[in-house]
């Protein structure tokens, strides 16, 4: 990072379809996010309810501050959802 608060979030799927992540990748992402305040943001769209029943997250055991959803959720229809702690709504 070029300095502290340039950048607001990261945003990923997290198995890059069928392309597991490297053992420690995700646990490093939210542990940088952390140390320099940056947002992770989880995209379940293809993951959630899929992997294990908190998705990938659970899966992997990683929490995002902010996580999206969709397909799953909708059953074949059109659908997303948006899910974060009290303190990020």
């Amino acid at each position: 990072m070029a300095e502290e608060g340039d950048v607001a979030a990261i945003i990923l799927e997290r198995l890059q379809r069928i392309i597991p992540p490297e053992l420690g990748y995700l646990q490093g992402l939210h542990d940088l996010g952390g140390r320099y305040g940056v947002l992770l943001i989880f995209d379940e769209i293809v993951t959630g309810f899929r992997s294990a029943y908190g998705g990938a997250q659970e899966h992997y055991g990683v929490t995002s501050d902010i996580c999206t959803l969709g397909k799953t959720i909708g059953g074949g229809s059109p659908s997303g959802a948006l899910g974060a702690s009290t303190e990020i709504m």
